[in-house]
């Protein structure tokens, strides 16, 4: 739903619309307490449930951020006045990112809390197996925003979604690429069902498109290997992970475009850094530019302009790892248009960590 989109939503004997706006939580919320409020008693507190990730190896974090926006939303509501007179009361409850848990602690919440919603849940398989419990329709308890795009929980009966799906998230990300030329587009997703629809988005957004991924390399799985491993150490693992997988999926991409040098020639530099960020480069100078199909390119390209400037000629070259400035002499006979190869000195290639130091 957009912003400025009218949102209706039926309950007993009561019907209410709003305009989504910035005060998302008030307004969501007004929505989903209706059916609570035609049978509150005046001055009564109302409890909003909330299961989420507030502790283990899946992003703690993101369910503490959850919890927190929510506690300062009702807070708000509560200092002026609360909604008809009844003030917000939030319960939170932990599942440490574990489907089987936001089951079982959701179960734990409704029996002993007895909220009128339930609100600001996290995570795809953690929403899906709670609608496959039954226990939304077993309790008539609405859940008014979960942490999830997937398609399956899409217009399922008594979820209130707050944020759009992710297909059509990931569609505007691909608008984005294709409108700056980037048509080649590779996908890294984690082993979970978070991450399988992630892809499925990006194939069919894609595939809308007359396109498809050049490839799709699995990272790691959420949950289940790292489970037990303290959050810094996990974070590593997958970063190692996705890294290694992004880098043999380019890898294959770039000998699928005849690209015959590993542009990430110092694979000593990259393992020195770790899994600390780094940025390959290699000064203009040390780039030459060869006949269009030279089975010695590192690169296929394209000059798209050229600054002459007497003793040098600045060539700016569109290739399919992105554009590379590349140094020649002042009388060199490339001209804008010219498609050519692109020649690496492997020696002259160089890793830097974060922090600009040489790795």
């Amino acid at each position: 739903m957009n912003e400025g989109d009218a949102a209706r939503v039926q309950a007993p004997g009561v019907q209410m619309e709003i305009i989504m706006g910035n005060a998302v939580w008030r307004g969501v919320l007004a929505c989903a307490l209706a059916a609570g409020l035609c049978a509150a008693t005046p001055a009564a507190e109302l409890v909003i449930g909330q299961v989420t990730s507030l502790s283990g190896p899946g992003g703690a974090e993101l369910g503490q951020g959850l919890r927190d926006g929510a506690a300062c939303a009702f807070d708000e509501v509560n200092r002026e006045g609360g909604v008809n007179g009844n003030r917000l009361r939030l319960v939170t409850l932990d599942d440490r990112y574990t489907p089987a848990l936001t089951v079982q602690k959701t179960r734990e919440l409704l029996a002993s809390e007895r909220p009128v919603v339930l609100t600001a849940f996290r995570g795809t398989a953690n929403t899906l197996a709670l609608v496959k419990s039954g226990l939304l329709d077993e309790s008539g308890v609405a859940l008014v925003g979960s942490l999830t795009g997937a398609a399956e929980l899409q217009g399922v009966p008594g979820i209130f979604h707050t944020r759009p799906s992710y297909a059509s998230e990931i569609g505007k990300l691909v608008d984005g690429l294709l409108n700056i030329q980037q048509t080649r587009i590779g996908v890294v997703y984690e082993n979970d069902s978070f991450g399988a629809n992630g892809l499925a988005a990006v194939e069919t957004a894609l595939r809308t498109r007359n396109l498809k991924p050049v490839g799709a390399a699995l990272a790691a799985e959420f949950g289940t290997q790292y489970a037990t491993a303290p959050e810094s150490e996990w974070l590593d693992l997958f970063r190692e992970k996705a890294v290694a997988a992004m880098m043999d999926m380019i890898r294959a991409d770039l000998a699928l475009l005849g690209i015959h040098h590993d542009i990430f020639a110092s694979e000593a530099g990259v393992q020195k850094a770790g899994n600390a960020p780094v940025e390959v480069g290699i000064r203009p100078e040390h780039v030459r530019l060869v006949g269009a199909g030279d089975p010695a390119a590192s690169l296929p390209g394209t000059v798209q302009l050229l600054e002459r400037l007497g003793n040098a000629t600045i060539m700016y070259v569109d290739t399919p790892a992105g554009q590379i400035v590349v140094q020649d002499d002042g009388d060199a006979a490339a001209h804008s248009g010219d498609n050519v190869g692109v020649l690496f000195d492997p020696a002259r290639v160089h890793v830097f960590t974060a922090d600009a130091r040489a790795a």
